[in-house]
C-alpha cells in the first residue's frame, strides 16, 4: 500500500529533520575537534615555557655559582645560555660583560655593556 501525500509530505519533513540534525551534530563535532586541538596547542605552549623558565633559572644559578668561584669564562657561558632565554634581561648582559671583562675578554665585555646600556635606554623610553 502506498502512503498518502500527507505521510509522504511528513516522511520528507522526518528525513530533512533528521539530515539537519545530523549536520549540527557535524558542525559540533568539528568544532570540538578544533577546541581539543586548541588546548593540546596551549599545553605545548605552556610545557614549552615552564621549560624555558626553568633552563633560565638553572643558567641564571650555574653562573652566579661559577662566578663565585672566579670562574668567570664558565659564568659567561651559563649567562650565554641564560639570554638566550631571556635576551631583553639588561642585568644578564651586566654580569656578562662583568665576566668578559674579569677574564680578559676585552672587546666582549665592552659589547656587552653597550648592549646593556641601549636596552636601559629602551626600556626607560618605554615606561
Amino acid at each position: 500500500m502506498h502512503p498518502s501525500k500527507p505521510q509522504t509530505l511528513l516522511l520528507l519533513i522526518r528525513c530533512v529533520c533528521g539530515l539537519v540534525i545530523l549536520r549540527v551534530a557535524l558542525l559540533f563535532y568539528e568544532w570540538l575537534l578544533c577546541c581539543i586541538s586548541s588546548v593540546f596547542y596551549l599545553l605545548a605552549h605552556l610545557q614549552r615555557a615552564n621549560v624555558r623558565k626553568e633552563v633560565f633559572h638553572k643558567s641564571k644559578l650555574h653562573a652566579e655559582d661559577a662566578f663565585e668561584r672566579k670562574n668567570y669564562a664558565i659564568a659567561a657561558g651559563w649567562y650565554n645560555t641564560a639570554i638566550k632565554e631571556s635576551p631583553c634581561d639588561a642585568t644578564l648582559l651586566s654580569r656578562r660583560s662583568l665576566c668578559y671583562s674579569l677574564a680578559g675578554c676585552g672587546n666582549a665585555a665592552l659589547s656587552d655593556a653597550q648592549a646593556c646600556v641601549c636596552l636601559r635606554e629602551r626600556i626607560t623610553q618605554m615606561q
